[in-house]
Formats: structure tokens, C-alpha cells, sequence
């Protein structure tokens, strides 16, 4: 799962949408954990001879979130810090239940498959 999912996943999703409001930072700090973590992971997979790399968002993009919360919690850690970490041989996409609507990171690092 992506960064932003991982974290409600860890926590529970109800836990983890409340840690947004009572605790930004600490969700910021577990998602940069899973940042690396999913980082590591995936170039492991690569290594191994995966043809590509997925990254479901389901927790982030399931309307559960404001597209503000949205930007400011899921967008950069999913897929602007995880692409850009994984190598220009990746092939890489990160999926959203609903996209329409919802913020696009800065620089779109995913490589199509």
C-alpha cells in the first residue's frame, strides 16, 4: 500500500484518519517511515526481476478525506517521494479508488506500464 494508506492500515483507518487532526505530526513521521520502507520494497522487487511496481491508495482516495487532507497528507509521500526514490528502470503506478477531483503531486513521477 502506499504511505498514506500503510499508516491507516498500522493505526486503523479510524485511528488513523482521527491521528490527521490530533497528531499530524506523528502520521507525517509514520508515513515518511513507510516512504522509505515501500522505497526499499520496491527496488527489492525490482532486484528480484518484477516487471513493475504497484501502489494501491485505497484509504487516501476513498472520499474519506477532503481534497486538502488530501494534498497535504497523500499526495507528495505516494507519489512524489516514493517515485522519485525508485530507479529510472522502474515501471510504477500508484492507484486511486476515485481520482477525479483530487490534487495531483508536483511532479508526477510515475512511469507507465
Amino acid at each position: 500500500a502506499a504511505p498514506f494508506s500503510s499508516v491507516a492500515l498500522l493505526y486503523g483507518i479510524s485511528e488513523g484518519l482521527i491521528l490527521l487532526l490530533d497528531d499530524p505530526d506523528l502520521f507525517r513521521a509514520t508515513a515518511d517511515f513507510f516512504v522509505e520502507l515501500m522505497s526499499m520494497w520496491g527496488i527489492a522487487q525490482l532486484d528480484a526481476g518484477a516487471d513493475a511496481i504497484w501502489l494501491g491508495d485505497c484509504v487516501a482516495s476513498s472520499g474519506f478525506l477532503s481534497p486538502q487532507h488530501y494534498a497535504d497528507f497523500a499526495v507528495e509521500p505516494g507519489a512524489g517521494e516514493t517515485g522519485q526514490r525508485c530507479p529510472p528502470r522502474a515501471r510504477w503506478r500508484r492507484h486511486l479508488s476515485r481520482g477525479r477531483g483530487l490534487p495531483r503531486p508536483s511532479s508526477d513521477s510515475s512511469r507507465a506500464l
